[in-house]
């Protein structure tokens, strides 16, 4: 994403105003979206940590049933399950390239401990 620096000094300066203004900050990421490394998510996970929010929610990436990513997942073979009690946005389902779903897990933890 080319203009990625750009967006998230947006982003930083949107937080550093809404906490200036007083107001509690909630800031949302989904991780292990396909293509993403795992240097990739380290460096999400940082720039959470410098964004400081009040409150944080991470996810993982989950291709629900009707969806163009669950069709494009089912396509390549990526699901890793279709037992739809594991479909809760914190356990991988699926297979990202270069990650295994363990290493995803503990990244996705990283940030909660």
């Amino acid at each position: 994403m080319e203009n990625l620096p750009l967006w998230l000094a947006r982003i930083e300066k949107a937080v550093e105003t809404t906490k200036r203004a007083g107001l509690n900050t909630l800031a949302s990421f989904i991780l292990g979206v396909p293509g993403e490394t795992s240097a990739m998510i380290k460096d999400t996970i940082k720039f959470a940590r410098r964004l400081n929010p009040k409150y944080a929610q991470f996810t993982l990436c989950t291709p629900y049933p009707g969806t163009r990513l669950f069709e494009l997942a089912k396509e390549k073979g990526m699901l890793i399950t279709s037992d739809w009690r594991r479909y809760t946005t914190v356990e991988p389902i699926m297979h990202i390239p270069g990650i295994t779903a363990e290493e995803l897990k503990k990244l996705f933890i990283v940030y909660i401990v």
